[in-house]
C-alpha cells in the first residue's frame, strides 16, 4: 500500500471515525470522505457518482453484478454469457446459477486468449440478460477488446459487465471507450488497501441487492461502510491518475504502447 494512502486513511481510523450513515459531526465527516472518493472514481470512468457502489472488493463486485442481475429478472430461464477464461469470482457464481436452472454459455478464446466478437454476437439470445468478460485476464494478461464486445451487447439491448480489477488505471476504461453496463473494481491492485472495491452500475441496468439491512448505498449494498478503506481507494486512484503511466491501447493488430 502506498504510504500516502495510509496517511489519508489514518484520519478516518483515529479522528473522523464515525459511521458515515450517522448525522453527528463524526459521521458527516466520514460521509464527506466517502463521497469525495466516489466522485473521483466516477470522474475516472466518466459515469455519475450515483452509479458507483462500494463493496468489499472484486469478488463481491463480481458476485453483485452476476447474482444481482439474476435476482432482478426473477426468471430462472434467463441466459448468461461469459468467456471460458474468467476469474473464479465470475466463473463460480455463474456455475452456481447454472445449478439453479439458469442457462450459461462460456465462449472459447483464440490462441492469444481473445474472444471473437462474432462468436459473442451469435451466442446472444432473446433471453440473454448479461454478458460478462474480463477486461485484462488475471493469469495471462490479455486485454479484451471490450469496446467491440460492449457495443455488440448495447446494440442487442443486453447488459455488458467487465471485471476490470486487473486493468483499472493501467489500460483505458471509461464510458466513452465502451458502453458497458457494469464494471468491477478493487483497491489493492492500485496500491490501495485490501478489502475494498466498487461496482459501477449504469442507469438502465437493473440489479438486485445481495445484502439487505440498513439500506446503505441506495439500498443496493447494506452494511456500515468501510470509510477508511474507501478513502484509501480514492487516494490510490488519485495518485495513479497523477503519475505518468504507460497506457496500452487495443487495435485489430494487437497492443501498441503510447
Amino acid at each position: 500500500m502506498d504510504k500516502a494512502v495510509l496517511d489519508a486513511m489514518r484520519r478516518y481510523l483515529v479522528s473522523d471515525f464515525g459511521n458515515a450513515s450517522s448525522i453527528h459531526r463524526h459521521g458527516v465527516r466520514a460521509a464527506v470522505g466517502i463521497e469525495e472518493a466516489r466522485a473521483g472514481i466516477a470522474a475516472e470512468l466518466e459515469c455519475s457518482p450515483d452509479e458507483v457502489f462500494f463493496t468489499s472488493g472484486g469478488t463481491e463486485s463480481n458476485n453483485f453484478a452476476i447474482k444481482g442481475r439474476a435476482w432482478s429478472v426473477k426468471n430462472t430461464r434467463a441466459h448468461f454469457v461469459a468467456s471460458c477464461i474468467e476469474h473464479p469470482s465470475v466463473m463460480e457464481p455463474l456455475l452456481w446459477l447454472r445449478g439453479r436452472g439458469f442457462a450459461v454459455d462460456f465462449l472459447p478464446v483464440d490462441g492469444e486468449g481473445r474472444i471473437d466478437p462474432d462468436d459473442l454476437a451469435k451466442a446472444i439470445r432473446k433471453n440473454t440478460i448479461l454478458v460478462t468478460v474480463g477486461h485484462a485476464n488475471h493469469e495471462i494478461g490479455v486485454i479484451q477488446d471490450i469496446a467491440a464486445l460492449a457495443q455488440i451487447c448495447a446494440d442487442k439491448g443486453v447488459c455488458f459487465h467487465t471485471d476490470a480489477c486487473q486493468s483499472f488505471t493501467k489500460a483505458p476504461l471509461s464510458t466513452t471507450l465502451a458502453p458497458f453496463a457494469m464494471v468491477s473494481l478493487n483497491a489493492h491492485k492500485i496500491h490501495g488497501p485490501k478489502g475494498v472495491g466498487a461496482l459501477i452500475v449504469r442507469k438502465g441496468c437493473r440489479v438486485g441487492p445481495l445484502l439487505h439491512g440498513g439500506g446503505q448505498e441506495q439500498g443496493m449494498r447494506s452494511g456500515t461502510l468501510n470509510t477508511a478503506g474507501i478513502v484509501g481507494m480514492g487516494k490510490a486512484l488519485a495518485i495513479a491518475c497523477d503519475n505518468d503511466m504507460t497506457v496500452w491501447h487495443f487495435c485489430a493488430t494487437g497492443l501498441f504502447q503510447e
